[in-house]
């Protein structure tokens, strides 16, 4: 573990006792405030699903005169599941087998006959199927659209009011509408409110993964988001089993199931704590000292020495800001050499960057060129894991004709990989297990594309691309995972929801395409494939760029994320240290170790 002689925030969890009683209670009760999100983000799976139908029959003999064959007694019909189809006989018919050519077609008329209760569906219940086929991945962009915008808008309001407050309300909020969902009459209002609940999702899902990896060490935090990863998949397990049971009721009854689960989040965010690091770096010392008086009884801790780790953090934090009464004996210290060889002050750049804004906001990503930098590879590199594993999901429906043990199969195969992940990131760097990880996917995807691509159509190579796409689905969640433990990392406490929810909703972008995987597979098999491995080979150049964070203290501030970068100098004017980059020339220097 890397160490540092510094006050931090590290050295008060420490100080805490892990993992103690507060830490383990806080997760818990933060996996139980995601399960709403959970249920909401299954939902249309299982409620828009197409159930098997063929079109109502029709009195033959109209039909037929419709066509002018009302006479002609070898015309017949097939009833198809969007079409009925004409076929006459044809005499000139080279082969005896094939007496019958197609004449016509023509959209069901009288509607269609589902396999199940229409109103097991809201597709079947609407009739929003061949003509109007594509609805329920509609549905679900929708919920993805407003999602970019909550990726801008609500990580802001995370790191301006708090992470709490942002899951409270906006989990509240979705309850009402969930509710309101039950009572839909068409499809139109149930697009209406997934605008709403699909920007709320997002919000509330960024908080609270953040706010739980504020509250762990660096050795921790693998461990807290593997924990919600196993969570997530035992949440969509526990509603495709609740969907099995409801399988042959109205789909508004599964709705309410979503909305009931709103209580348990709810409930389970009324003893979540707000995020004492957060609070502390934007100095409400107050709340902070109430947040860590209440661990330190959770965890059997003494109060006085846990707050003196406290009180270190914030007397260092206020050392490292410049009085801007010094600035012009400041500006004097630092000279700058620019290229053509003349002296430049440049007083304006290092006072800011030193004292830097408590309150982060969404300019600070694009004024900084590294975090600029950083935020452009972790989209992408997010993008591509939405748009594999979403897409994965939607194109595996050959595994079986059974959608819920289809579903079930594509969910249990993740619960290895978060294990096996947890002890990759414990043994190794984080860059190196995504590289790994994102790898595996990458191989297992092309070969499983080039199966269907090139085998002769035959069981056996029907069974290798479906396990192929299974080990690649396998491999894209454990690197799904690093991820998400990675980009939090990357980001200064005062700007983290924000860069956080920037990556997150670019990445949405993506995961409102996927959907349209499936249908993209019945036209080319080996599109969806293709593009999927396309994407994972491009991301794997990307991650050289990243900084590795393993083991690092969560950045404060923007100038804490310079230090991962660039050596610093320490230099002394009057007994006062100040740090320089590495192209400042101070005129008393030593090398800091």
């Amino acid at each position: 573990m890397t160490t540092t002689n510094q006050p931090s925030f590290e050295n008060v969890l420490e100080a805490l006792g892990l993992p103690g009683r507060f830490q383990v209670s806080q997760v818990i009760f933060l996996m139980l405030g995601k399960l709403m999100t959970s249920f909401t983000a299954i939902g249309f799976i299982f409620m828009g699903h197409e159930p098997p139908h063929t079109c109502n029959q029709v009195n033959e003999t109209e039909f037929l005169q419709d066509f002018g064959l009302a006479n002609d007694s070898s015309a017949w019909l097939e009833y198809g599941s969007c079409h009925i189809t004409v076929y006459i006989n044809d005499s000139n018919a080279n082969n005896s087998n094939d007496h019958f050519t197609k004449f016509a077609q023509k959209a069901c008329p009288n509607g269609r006959n589902f396999s199940d209760a229409k109103e097991t569906s809201f597709l079947s219940e609407w009739d929003l199927v061949c003509e109007s086929k594509g609805t329920a991945e509609l549905v679900y962009t929708f919920g993805m659209l407003s999602a970019v915008a909550s990726g801008f808008s609500s990580s802001y309001i995370a790191d301006r009011l708090g992470r709490k407050t942002v899951m409270f309300w906006f989990l509240l909020i979705e309850f009402a509408l969930e509710i309101s969902i039950i009572f839909s009459p068409n499809i139109y209002m149930i697009m209406g409110i997934r605008l709403l609940t699909g920007f709320l999702d997002q919000g509330a899902t960024c908080a609270y993964l953040i706010l739980g990896v504020e509250l762990m060490v660096s050795r921790h935090r693998q461990y807290y988001v593997n924990v919600l990863g196993i969570s997530w998949v035992c949440d969509i397990l526990v509603g495709c089993g609740i969907a099995y049971g409801l399988r042959e009721y109205s789909w508004r009854y599964f709705q309410g199931v979503i909305a009931g689960t709103g209580v348990i989040s709810i409930g389970a965010l009324l003893f979540i704590q707000e995020s004492p690091r957060w609070l502390a770096a934007i100095n409400k010392r107050k709340k902070a000292l109430k947040i860590i008086e209440y661990a330190c009884k959770q965890n059997g801790k003494e109060f006085g020495q846990v707050k003196e780790k406290l009180d270190q953090f914030w007397r260092f934090n206020e050392s490292k800001d410049v009085d801007k009464s010094n600035d012009e004996e400041f500006e004097e210290l630092i000279i700058k050499a620019d290229g053509e060889g003349h002296k430049e002050r440049d007083l304006k750049s290092n006072v800011n960057e030193k004292t830097g804004n408590k309150n982060g906001n969404f300019l600070t990503l694009f004024r900084n060129r590294r975090l600029l930098w950083l935020t452009f590879l972790m989209w992408f590199i997010r993008t591509t894991h939405d748009v594999t594993y979403i897409g994965l999901f939607m194109t595996s429906s050959n595994l079986t004709g059974n959608r819920f043990l289809t579903f079930s199969l594509m969910a249990m195969v993740e619960i290895p990989s978060f294990i096996v992940v947890i002890f990759m990131l414990d043994r190794m760097n984080r860059k190196t297990a995504l590289f790994i990880n994102l790898g595996l996917s990458t191989v297992f995807l092309i070969a499983s594309t080039l199966f269907l691509t090139f085998g002769d159509e035959s069981y056996t190579s029907e069974i290798m691309s479906t396990v192929l796409m299974v080990m690649g689905k396998y491999a894209i969640s454990s690197s799904f995972n690093v991820v998400f433990v990675m980009t939090p990392e990357l980001y200064p406490t005062n700007i983290r929801a924000i860069g956080s929810g920037v990556v997150t909703c670019g990445a949405k972008v993506g995961a409102m395409l996927a959907p349209f995987a499936r249908p993209l597979y019945t036209i080319a098999r080996w599109a969806p494939g293709t593009i999927f491995s396309a994407m994972c080979v491009v991301s794997l150049f990307m991650i050289i760029g990243l900084p590795e964070t393993k083991d690092r203290e969560l950045p404060n501030s923007v100038d804490d994320l310079k230090k991962r970068k660039s050596r610093k100098i320490e230099f002394e004017v009057n007994g006062d240290s100040r740090n320089l980059g590495e192209n400042d020339i101070p005129l008393k220097r030593r090398q800091v170790n």
